[in-house]
């Protein structure tokens, strides 16, 4: 969370409780806990990133319409087989 930049201090905290509150309750053996704080994690990382999609969206556009010419630089598509 101390990278996310830009983002709201409002979702940045209420995100970081969510992850200290899914800590707090694998601690235990209550499934039903561990269960809604995931829950509630998932909504607050859900909001983290919508409330950082505008800006992520708008950097992206721009370093894809850059990245969109027709440079050559040596690309090689190949296949690859792994040995074990």
């Amino acid at each position: 969370i101390s990278e996310a930049g830009e983002a709201p201090e409002e979702e940045k905290n209420k995100l970081q409780a969510a992850i200290d509150a899914v800590l707090e309750a694998v601690k235990g053996n209550d499934k039903s806990l561990i269960e809604s704080a995931m829950e509630k994690l998932q909504a607050a990382s859900s909001a983290f990133m919508q409330a950082i999609a505008p800006k992520a969206s708008g950097s992206e556009q721009g370093s894809q319409s850059a990245s969109t010419g027709d440079d050559d630089d040596d690309v090689v598509d190949a296949e690859f087989e792994e040995v074990k």
